[in-house]
């Protein structure tokens, strides 16, 4: 009966390796397919881009986008604040 339960116990084991195997299996197809499907996303919007020529970006169809920029009186603004701000700080950790 001891020998048996090792034979289980070593058969388990292996049967484990095997499984973990077969889904490490499972995870890389899954890895390739998604980058396959990403490649065919890449081919089609460089076959568009040839086909209409390429000259414009989406970028530049939709428009700017991200930070206005402040001109320099804004600037000066922001700064004085931001001195004033970090000097009240000095003088709370310093009391």
């Amino acid at each position: 009966m001891y020998d048996n339960s090792l034979g289980y116990l070593a058969r388990s084991r292996a049967l484990a390796g095997y499984v973990d195997k077969k889904m490490d299996l499972y995870r890389i197809i899954g890895e390739l397919i998604a980058e396959r499907n990403r490649i065919a996303r890449i081919i089609e919007s460089l076959e568009e881009m040839a086909a209409t020529g390429g000259s414009k970006s989406r970028r530049s169809v939709i428009g700017r986008r991200g930070r206005k920029s402040m001109d320099e009186a804004a600037r000066k603004e922001v700064s004085e604040r931001m001195k004033r701000y970090w000097a009240q700080r000095r003088d709370q950790m310093q009391d």
